[in-house]
């Protein structure tokens, strides 16, 4: 072997000392890139240091040659290392220790994992790693990563950083520990994914996601984890990253790199995205792709470049028999297909971000068509919509475009009488494209900024296209179903709670055309109760636009109460019926807080909080149940600050801001997560500018219109927008008077104001 050879087997061994034992063969087998004889180098190293632990001392430089073993360099229970005591090591590789740790000074509550180089091994080397990893870590902050919470020196100069200490199991072992049903598993795995799209948004890639880097809490709550071989992209930014090779040798475990990490090729965002899919892969079907009992470590290496992985349903049938066919069966399809295209051998055909991974498993959950599947097309006019996100108005061309075409096919059905066959096909012809423009294309502009009178264009059109089709067909009830939802939606552009157009009327000629489809689909014994949920949404929904001073409102809601109990009632464990039956408290008590009935309010409030507060501590719960948790404690706290409980209400208000904080967090594109933490800085604000403290309120002011202002520009026809901005300049001008800015109060009073027509 040649001096150069050994040196890259030295850095491959070292660097395999800080892997634990269960991954040393296959992190040396993919480092080493099929040389068998660098390989056999490195596995005598790593044997020599497992009979003899000082032989790595022969190995290093002579300056360093003298450093203490693991747990020998006075780090000992008791130890201060900067201000936290140690209590106890709790891992260890062949650069770094890492300690469970409390602060000694008892200003910071709670343990810590405390990572720290070990003495003797503060080469530049391993201290530009560890300070990247260190930097890495300071730059995010998700729920969902593992947080940094201090870094210094030591005394003898050996940089170190404190990490919030995650008790709870690795992903996989979580599952089996809990037997975790397919959907909670899927869950879990697309809250990985927000903290991976987070990463990547910061220009981190991760490169070495596995199982064993994703705890999950006590609570349920996963965790990524261990930055020590993150990427930074920008390195014109972040300095230099060359450290993450050496000797031309990248740092990864074979079993979740990707082709281009094996290959050591260029790595971008997309190497994390298979690393995704290996773990998605063993999370559903218990087995490796790439991994099968006569496999070494190297033929994995191998098989993750040039072999393509079973499907997930044949791979459980193939390892488990007739006992898997159940599981084969839920994967069989869709889910197939998802984890495939996560796992294409080149780079760009696969998902181009984490998060429409997890977009594609959700859609596969909610039952609808997935981004993965053949290419149809309805899938080819969804994909001209994500090419044209910045022109929305191109959304209102597609529509007429598709349906110009629908008309075509409906003109045909009826030329074409004499062929039945032909006609109920151009019937399903036109039925299918107009579902796809009022479901998928609407919801893939929803999110977008300015998408408003778009979304009213592509839900009316589409419906009209419906409501001609049901009259033909005399309203069977699969048909009635679509016609009745796309009412509903089309009253919810027209005046809900968000970006709306402010129709009102118009929403309750919408709500009560879908209201009475509805009743003809429930009025029957065999009536199916998701037909009843939707019917008593539209309730709710009907009685909320109307308003607390008509007659038909509060029987409305009475109703919509009695018809969620009796679903919960069939199904108690169904966390949709929950979440019905706090959606329909939530309406109620809206109505008594507008009647003034105050104690009647608090009641179903608190009713409606508890079922949100189990839906959203759930291990499986989505955005939506903790932006519905949000809600209620601020409609809840304002309650409690009419009633002159504050104490109470700054409780509840506090819970809500750490709530939509971190759905910001995850989602910083969207004005629905945005508005809402501008009513939870504004509610804030209230309170304390009620118990005087003026400069706070208008701090949490000024940072809640900044939001407002940045929504309402970017879609100057969202209501929601516009009112909370002029609200946030009045409270801002109130403020600015008591503490005697006339000046500035009177500037905010004119932004106030509605331009003059």
């Amino acid at each position: 072997m040649t001096q150069e050879s050994f040196a890259r087997a030295k850095a491959i061994f070292m660097d395999a000392l800080e892997r634990p034992e269960t991954e040393r063969n296959a992190f040396v087998s993919g480092s080493c890139g099929g040389d068998t004889e660098l390989e056999s180098e490195v596995a005598a190293l790593l044997e020599s240091e497992s009979r003899s632990p000082g032989f790595l001392h022969a190995l290093l430089p002579a300056s360093i040659r003298d450093a203490p073993a693991p747990g020998e360099d006075g780090a000992m229970p008791g130890a201060r290392i900067g201000p936290w005591t140690i209590l106890r090591e709790i891992g260890h590789g062949g650069m770094g220790m890492v300690y469970l740790a409390e602060r000694a000074d008892h200003e910071y509550r709670g343990r810590v994992a405390l990572k720290v180089v070990r003495r003797g091994m503060d080469t530049d080397f391993i201290l530009q790693r560890f300070r990247s990893e260190r930097q890495i870590l300071a730059s995010l902050s998700h729920p969902n990563i593992g947080r940094l919470l201090d870094g210094g020196t030591t005394a003898d100069g050996r940089p170190y950083f404190a990490m919030e200490y995650i008790e709870g199991e690795d992903l996989i072992t979580w599952c089996r520990i809990h037997r975790a049903p397919l959907s909670e598993r899927a869950a879990l795995f697309q809250t990985v994914c927000t903290a991976v799209q987070y990463a990547h948004q910061n220009l981190v890639v991760h490169r070495d996601i596995k199982p064993s880097n994703i705890l999950v809490t006590t609570e349920g709550v996963p965790k990524l984890l261990d930055f020590g071989l993150a990427k930074v992209l920008d390195a014109r930014e972040s300095g230099d990253t060359s450290y993450l090779t050496i000797a031309g040798i990248s740092a990864f475990t074979p079993e979740y790199a990707s082709p281009e990490q094996v290959r050591l090729q260029s790595i971008t965002t997309a190497s994390d995205i298979f690393s995704l899919g290996v773990v998605l892969y063993e999370l559903l079907t218990g087995v490796h792709p790439f991994r099968r009992r006569d496999r070494t470590p190297e033929d994995v290496a191998r098989a993750v470049c040039e072999t393509h992985p079973e499907p997930p349903s044949r791979a459980v049938r193939e390892a488990e028999g007739a006992s898997g066919s159940k599981r084969a069966h839920l994967l069989a399809g869709d889910l197939d297909t998802i984890l495939l295209m996560a796992l294409r051998k080149e780079p760009e055909r696969r998902y181009a971000t984490a998060e429409k991974l997890s977009e594609d498993l959700q859609r596969h959950f909610d039952g609808r068509p997935v981004l993965a599947r053949r290419d149809t097309f309805p899938y080819r006019a969804g994909k001209f919509v994500r090419r044209h996100r910045l022109g929305v108005a191109a959304a209102s061309i597609v529509a007429a475009s598709l349906v110009a075409g629908a008309g075509v096919a409906l003109w045909q059905a009826g030329r074409a009488r004499e062929s039945e066959a032909i006609a109920r096909r151009r019937f399903e012809d036109v039925r299918s494209l107009a579902k796809t423009v009022l479901f998928e294309l609407h919801d893939e502009i929803a999110p977008l900024p300015g998408s408003t009178k778009a979304r009213a264009t592509l839900v009316s059109t589409a419906l009209r296209y419906l409501d001609a089709l049901a009259a033909e067909a005399g309203r069977e009830p699969a048909l009635a179903r679509d016609v009745a939802a796309g009412y509903a939606r089309l009253g919810r552009v027209q005046g809900g709670g968000n970006a709306t157009l402010g129709d009102l009327d118009g929403a309750v000629r919408s709500h009560r055309a879908a209201i009475r489809l509805l009743e003809t689909l429930v009025d029957t014994p065999l009536a199916a109760d998701g037909d009843r949920a939707a019917l008593a949404s539209e309730l709710d929904e009907l009685a909320r636009v109307l308003g607390p001073e008509r007659d038909e409102t509060l029987p409305m809601h009475v109703r919509a109460v009695a018809i969620r109990r009796a679903i919960l009632e069939r199904d108690p464990s169904s966390r949709d019926a929950r979440r019905g039956l706090a959606i329909s408290y939530s309406a109620l008590a809206n109505f008594h807080t507008d009647r003034k009935d105050w104690a009647t309010a608090i009641e179903f409030r608190q009713k409606e909080r508890g079922l949100f507060k189990d839906a959203a501590h759930d291990p499986t719960a989505a955005d939506n149940d903790r932006r519905n948790l949000a809600l209620s404690n601020k409609t809840l706290g304002a309650l409690f600050e009419v009633t002159s409980r504050p104490t109470e209400a700054l409780a509840l208000y506090r819970e809500a801001l750490a709530l939509d904080e971190a759905r910001v967090a995850a989602n910083p594109a969207s004005p629905e997560a945005q508005m809402d933490l501008s009513f939870s800085l504004g509610s804030l604000g209230a309170v304390l500018l009620e118990e005087g403290d003026l400069p706070a309120s208008r701090d949490l002011y000024e940072r809640a219109l900044r939001l407002r202002e940045a929504v309402a520009a970017a879609d100057p026809a969202n209501a929601w927008a516009r009112d909370g901005v002029a609200r946030a300049h009045e409270r801002l001008a109130e403020i600015e008077d008591r503490m005697g800015h006339r000046k500035a109060a009177e500037a905010h009073r004119v932004k106030a104001r509605p331009p003059a027509a």
